[in-house]
């Protein structure tokens, strides 16, 4: 499944790779429903089964706030009765509610950015908002994603604290810094690079290198003025996070929010727009055989894996659910994901499988490995909760380890249940 791409990245996965190996998951007439009402025609009549089985599978998946936002109310009351129309619509409310404090937050943002003279791109929620598409209430956000040059993160990150915003407690990744908190609460993340997305030979988009291949676009969002890379790089963002940095964890993030974000994108501009190098070739070939510079996806999600994601949200749209094939796959692991905890418990085997990085793979590799057995005080707290004192952390720096191996033991125990 994994070979190299370029010479710096021998972890990459290969042009015909498929990471997910999902069983097969029935389709009830529930999840049917569910997924015909968020991303199929709406005027197509749909027997949802057991109204209140239908509700449950569309908020256990997390497609009940888009199922609200796209639904007449009383084409939802006549299908699932009022009380589960009501229970649509109140996580739309929810959804909006927490869409506007993330877009609240940017604006506090751009303002504090704006008078440092430093340039923000926004990218996942707020990136599809300020493309002017319609997201507000239609899915959820937890958390407000913008892209700055590295030079100009510190400085941001200064800014901001001056302005009011205060640390998170978090940690900071290859790509983005540590966490900060709005006066309100929002959490931001400062990425200085888009993480296996790829627009110059060697490293992960940084916000100077949109600006150079012009991939950036003013924002059509009042609240989050600047900047937003273009629908293709966001295509590609988008994905590389679904499937790459949290398709083998998806209690982390619910998979199908992906198919609802490629389905207000709309279909790929002039059809395949993912340029790969071709295997074996040098990265200085590659990089001639790549100019001039491409709208294009990331070497870190396969051909397979892109054209799964893209086919299963054009079938999706047509109200179709797929019966064979790599699209089929991607549907299983997305439900498998999101209702089969035994599934996700075999997952925890293949972390750190795959995802995208700019370091050599023996460095990746011996981070991931780090932050398996050493974890610090704060990776410490959230996955324990907070330590009491000095000799509780201790205690529990001590039990990781052993942890880990019980851990691991479950998953494979889980896998093989499954």
């Amino acid at each position: 499944m994994v070979g190299p791409l370029f010479p710096a990245y021998p972890r990459l996965v290969r042009a015909d790779g498929f990471r997910f190996d999902p069983p097969g998951f029935a389709v009830t007439p529930g999840i049917a429903w569910a997924l015909a009402r968020a991303f199929g025609p709406v005027e197509v009549a749909v027997d949802p089964g057991d109204p209140d089985a239908a509700v449950e599978m569309a908020e256990q998946l997390g497609l009940a706030a888009r199922i609200a936002s796209r639904m007449p109310g009383e084409r939802l009351a006549a299908e699932v009765g009022d009380e589960g129309a009501a229970r649509l619509r109140t996580a739309r409310a929810r959804a909006a509610a927490s869409g506007m404090l993330v877009l609240e937050a940017a604006c506090e943002v751009a303002e504090v950015a704006g008078a440092a003279g430093i340039g923000v791109a926004w990218l996942k929620f707020a990136g599809l908002a300020a493309l002017g598409l319609p997201v507000v209430g239609r899915r959820g956000v937890g958390d407000l994603d913008l892209l700055v040059a590295p030079e100009a993160a510190g400085r941001l990150v200064e800014a901001l604290l001056a302005a009011g915003f205060r640390s998170a407690g978090g940690v900071a990744y290859e790509h983005h810094l540590a966490g900060l908190r709005s006066p309100a609460g929002t959490l931001v993340e400062i990425h200085t690079r888009l993480p296996g997305v790829r627009v110059r030979e060697g490293r992960s988009a940084t916000f100077g290198d949109l600006v150079e291949a012009g991939l950036l676009e003013a924002s059509r969002e009042a609240l989050a003025p600047g900047w937003v890379p273009g629908r293709e790089v966001m295509r590609g963002h988008l994905l590389v996070h679904a499937l790459a940095q949290h398709g083998l964890a998806p209690a982390g993030y619910p998979g199908s929010r992906v198919i609802g974000d490629l389905s207000e994108l709309g279909p790929p501009e002039n059809g395949d727009r993912h340029h790969f190098p071709p295997e074996g070739a040098d990265s200085a070939s590659a990089a001639r055989e790549m100019e001039p510079v491409p709208i294009f996806l990331s070497c870190d999600l396969s051909r397979r894996e892109i054209a799964a994601a893209e086919g299963l949200a054009a079938a999706l749209g047509r109200g179709e659910i797929p019966e064979s094939g790599d699209a089929r796959r991607l549907l299983d692991h997305l439900l498998g994901g999101a209702l089969d905890g035994r599934y996700r418990e075999g997952l925890k085997l293949s972390f750190g499988r795959g995802e995208p990085s700019d370091l050599p793979g023996w460095r990746q590799r011996l981070a991931w490995l780090r932050r398996a057995l050493f974890p610090s005080a704060v990776e410490i707290a959230g996955i324990y909760g907070e330590p009491k004192g000095a000799a509780h952390l201790l205690l529990l720096r001590v039990w990781r380890p052993v942890d880990l191996v019980g851990r691991t033991v479950r998953a494979f125990v889980a896998r093989l249940r499954r």
